[in-house]
């Protein structure tokens, strides 16, 4: 789980902190540092962060799981990464106007989920449920002080009922919030304090759609075993003593010859492509009908085409004397098919 972007990467400065906020300041001890064996100390370190960093407020009992605020945010953190790079616009970067509806499953009574994923994007929407009736009351208290009561709803959930309701959140209740783009759920799940201290934790993500994230959301956890990863989305060649104009040129003249959805964009080097089945093969071009051999062109993308790419070229910095192509998978299931294609460039751009 990638979180290259969080701003606690560095250790909290609890002195500048308990400058910033004097209810923290009271929690210190006189050396400046805090007693993380105080539950109250530690309640009010995560009450400070989210008011000083986010702008929220926070209610929480003395007997309800109180949230680390850094931990927190690498998990809304990592679904912002696999959301903004598996759009369906393959901008591959933040899109400020996609609305993004997330059901955050056993919320809590602090709905930290919902609560940071709104205060960093606009346009995001959460339904946050539980079923403990203490928990729901302090998360629907801390939605209503935040403000937020329009873009998240909590949702009272059984025990025995459905971990994703759906069709409770079909109703007229909820009819904002029909379908969602992503689900989480971080339970407590430690049978005692040893527990806590011995088990290692996991992120795991997965989608049952076509849309493939970038390598630093799918793959950017280094201290995980390349086998557990997903396949990877990119391949990179080095062409070098090659003009980077040449590259692109015979690049574009390949794809253009071949049936395949191909927009080119030359003043910046990139180009998006797709494709159904795999058309440069031997067999796919002796088979091909009269007048298929050219591409189509244009922006409009075919929702069901199985295969999609993008290529683009890096420039050589002054010590380095190749140019970089990269090809990046954008979507589909058939990663042979993914190799297959990246053999195909590599050996058109090499000729």
């Amino acid at each position: 789980m990638s979180a290259s972007r969080n701003i606690y990467e560095e250790d909290v400065d609890f002195a500048q902190l308990g400058l910033q906020d004097p209810d923290f300041a009271k929690v210190l001890k006189p050396n400046g540092q805090l007693d993380f064996s105080d539950p109250k100390s530690v309640q009010q370190l995560t009450i400070s962060l989210l008011k000083r960093d986010f702008g929220l407020k926070l209610e929480l009992p003395d007997d309800r799981l109180c949230p680390p605020v850094p931990n927190r945010l690498n998990y809304i953190l990592w679904i912002q990464a696999l959301l903004d790079t598996s759009s369906r616009s393959f901008s591959e970067s933040y899109e400020p106007q996609r609305d993004v509806h997330g059901l955050d499953i056993g919320t809590g009574a602090s709905c930290i989920y919902p609560l940071l994923g709104c205060a960093q994007r606009g346009a995001w929407r959460f339904t946050a449920t539980d079923i403990d009736d203490k928990s729901l009351m302090f998360a629907r208290r801390n939605v209503e002080i935040n403000g937020l009561d329009d873009r998240i709803h909590v949702l009272e959930t059984q025990t025995n009922g459905t971990i994703l309701p759906l069709d409770t959140m079909k109703t007229a209740s909820y009819s904002l919030f029909s379908s969602i783009d992503f689900s989480m759920c971080n339970p407590p799940f430690y049978a005692s304090k040893e527990d806590l201290v011995s088990t290692r934790r996991w992120a795991v993500g997965w989608s049952f759609g076509d849309l493939r994230p970038s390598m630093v959301a799918s793959r950017g956890c280094s201290s995980l075993q390349k086998s557990l990863l997903p396949v990877p989305v990119e391949q990179t060649i080095d062409m070098r003593e090659e003009d980077i104009s040449t590259i692109a040129s015979r690049i574009n003249h390949t794809l253009e010859e071949l049936p395949i959805h191909w927009t080119w964009k030359a003043d910046v080097s990139i180009g998006i492509g797709f494709c159904d089945t795999v058309v440069w093969s031997r067999a796919a071009r002796r088979h091909k009908p009269d007048g298929s051999s050219k591409g189509m062109t244009g922006d409009v993308v075919p929702e069901n085409m199985k295969f999609g790419f993008k290529i683009y070229l890096l420039y050589p910095l002054a010590e380095v004397a190749s140019v970089k192509v990269i090809i990046r998978w954008l979507k589909g299931h058939d990663s042979v098919m993914f190799e297959s294609f990246c053999g195909m460039i590599r050996r058109k751009i090499k000729t």
